[in-house]
């Protein structure tokens, strides 16, 4: 599932953050294993 936004907070040690969904509705929690299923050390290289 892919959604469209803004990255509220991230935690490069924990590997999860927020994203403030552009259409509105509740933050989106995300994992990095998700994004990344092979593992990424991080999301913003």
């Amino acid at each position: 599932m892919r959604f469209d936004g803004t990255l509220k907070s991230w935690s490069d040690n924990q590997g999860l953050g927020f994203i403030n969904p552009s259409q509105g509705g509740p933050d989106i929690f995300v994992r990095i294993s998700e994004c990344c299923p092979g593992g990424c050390l991080s999301l913003f290289k």
